[in-house]
């Protein structure tokens, strides 16, 4: 038995290990600004970040960020405010529960509602 735990959770630990993600460069920013029910999502310092990804209620919205580095999460109060950013290639922000590289302005970090991991969230 102690050997299947062990093998479980090396496996489980590769898994984790091996997942696509990028680092943002040191000094990059994301910002949430709330206009009506939707929220702009600012991206800047990240010239890899070219999608939004909105976790809704009900499934997952992807969306290309524009060139200026925005996006925007409609109807936050149905849809929720939790999202990530991916690169060109695939690859999530690698968000880390403490010393992550970018700054957030009006973003906070989620890492409980998921069993998938972290993610960003529009501040309440």
């Amino acid at each position: 038995m102690a050997k299947f735990v062990l093998f479980f959770f090396s496996l489980f630990f590769s898994v984790l290990a091996s997942a696509e993600t990028f680092v943002a460069p040191s000094g990059a920013i994301i910002t949430a600004t709330k206009a009506g029910g939707d929220v702009t999502i600012a991206v800047t310092g990240m010239p890899e970040a070219v999608v939004l990804v909105h976790f809704q209620h009900q499934g997952i919205k992807e969306m290309s960020l524009s060139k200026d580095g925005t996006g925007v999460l409609t109807n936050v109060a149905d849809n929720g405010g939790r999202f990530q950013i991916r690169d060109g290639s695939g690859k999530w922000l690698l968000i880390t529960p403490k010393g992550n590289t970018f700054g957030m302005k009006s973003v906070v970090q989620e890492c409980k509602k998921s069993t998938l991991g972290c993610a960003l969230e529009v501040k309440s």
